[in-house]
């Protein structure tokens, strides 16, 4: 459990509560460190600060946290003439999970748009792999580069490049992601795995799990 996790808890143990009383029943110390996480926690919609007049800033958890919103509940999308299969009926109800705690995996889009620019404006997953990792995904890419007609000439974050229906809609939130303390990872043929806002070209490679094997 990480400090970040050990205050959410603390506050849902033992309601709101001021930095110094935080840091006391989350053993997280010192107290600014408490404060820090505190403000991140906040910008991400996971609590609330509020001081009252002549008083300490109090936290509070959100209503995410808190657990006072209903679970997220999902049309039946399959339905016989007479009734919905049970098993599609027990699944149409998916538990409340805490989004920053989550993997938000998405796939990539075989429509791409043209154009971009020469330099890229931001860094990709592979400077925030462990090194040796972050060679191997390098290495295999490198590898696959021909074959997919990889052409990096221009270079577009992958929430402008992809698109279609579902990233037309989906793109103010991938964008928004990384602000609101989300992590989501696209699959991609070209390039394994991607970022929302890591620069690419483009290629024509439909994503083989088999291609992307150690041993391929």
């Amino acid at each position: 459990m990480n400090n970040e996790q050990r205050i959410l808890e603390a506050l849902r143990a033992n309601g709101p509560m001021d930095d110094d009383q935080l840091s006391e029943r989350s053993r997280v110390t010192p107290r600014q460190q408490v404060n820090q996480i505190c403000h991140r926690l906040a910008k991400k919609g996971r609590i609330t600060r509020q001081a009252p007049p002549g008083g300490k800033i109090v936290n509070s958890l959100s209503k995410i946290d808190s657990g006072e919103e209903a679970p997220v509940e999902f049309p039946m999308v399959m339905r016989t003439k007479k009734t919905a299969d049970p098993q599609l009926q027990a699944q149409s109800k998916i538990p409340r999970c805490d989004p920053a705690c989550t993997l938000f995996i998405v796939p990539c889009s075989k429509a791409k748009r043209s154009g971009g620019g020469s330099n890229a404006a931001s860094a990709g997953i592979v400077e925030q792999l462990p090194t040796a990792l972050g060679r191997q995904l390098q290495e295999a890419r490198k590898q696959l580069s021909v074959s997919a007609n990889l052409d990096e000439s221009l270079l577009l974050p992958v929430f402008e490049r992809y698109h279609g229906e579902f990233y037309t809609v989906a793109r103010p939130d991938l964008i928004a992601a990384p602000k609101r303390g989300l992590h989501v990872l696209i699959i991609s043929g070209g390039y394994g795995v991607l970022l929302p806002e890591e620069p690419i070209g483009t290629y024509g490679a439909k994503f083989s799990p088999s291609r992307w094997s150690p041993r391929s």
